[in-house]
Parts: C-alpha cells; structure tokens; sequence
C-alpha cells in the first residue's frame, strides 16, 4: 500500500508547482484512479480547488519516476491478479497449493520468481522484440518478477507474526 512518504516535495497543479502539503488531503488522494504511468489522476487539487488533470511529485530524476511509475503499476496489477487467483479474503490461496507437494508455500513463490528469472533471461539473450509468447513483453516479465519478490516478502512477514 502506498503511504504519505512515498509522496512528499513539490507537487504539479495545472503544470504549475504547488507545495501545499500532501498530509492535508493523502486519503482523499488515494482513491483517485491512476494514469498509464502510474500517476495519480485528481478530478481539482483538493487544497486550490484548481482543475488538475493529475498531480504528480515533480521531478527531473527519470530512474525515481520510472521506479515510482513501475511500483504503482505492479500494485495495481497485483491488486487485480489477487482476486482471479485467490480472492481478497485468501490472497495465497493460489501460492500454498505447493504444500500438498511437501514443498513450503515461501518456497513456492521463490520458485516462480526463478521462472521469470529464466524467461527474463532467455529474452535478453535473443532479440527479446520478437518472442514467441507475444502476450508477455520483457517489462511484463520484471513486473511480474518485483511481485512476485513482494509476494515473498508479505508472505515472510506473515509467517514471522503467525
């Protein structure tokens, strides 16, 4: 889940900068839809009251907003996987199935990682722009892989409290 800190600095207000602080309105703020990149879309700034097409932290770091773009849109994803393969009341219903094998459910999710792994891998070593599985891009096999390292840490973090 996202959290305030993940959005502090100056903000973005009808391209114009805007440094009201985002405490004010981080709830609201988190039910807004986001765009393609993974930015939230704001129907006005909530502290102006100007039309905004999105607020957006503003910056001229591409590594960072290419990161913060990618973790919004893994969660997303994440967030719609869940409820095809386990639902929202038994997110690792789908990864636990591997302990009928004797294999642990932690375990399991490391093992699909490796198998994104492997694909990253055999797709960066041939030219990765014609696969044969045309479905799954090269960016959809790392955001696949950072879930599935986010799986493995939640699932780590619910063993510990069990």
């Amino acid at each position: 889940m996202e959290n305030v800190n993940d959005y502090r600095g100056v903000w973005l207000c009808e391209g114009k900068r805007c440094s009201h602080t985002i405490e004010t309105w981080f709830s609201e703020f988190m039910s807004w839809p986001t765009d393609k990149n993974g930015y939230r879309i704001a129907p006005s700034c909530p502290v102006h009251g100007t039309k905004a097409a999105e607020l957006k932290p503003a910056s001229t770091n591409q590594m960072i907003d290419s990161v913060r773009a990618t973790y919004n849109k893994c969660l997303a994803t994440m967030e719609r996987k869940c409820s095809d393969y386990a639902g929202l009341a038994t997110p690792y219903k789908n990864f636990e199935t591997v302990e009928r094998l004797g294999v642990s459910t932690t375990v399991g999710i490391f093992i699909r990682l490796l198998d994104k792994i492997t694909r990253l891998e055999n797709l960066l070593k041939i030219d990765a722009t014609k696969p044969f599985v045309t479905e799954e891009t090269v960016e959809d096999t790392i955001e696949d892989a950072i879930n599935y390292l986010a799986i493995l840490k939640a699932r780590r973090e619910k063993e510990r409290t069990a």
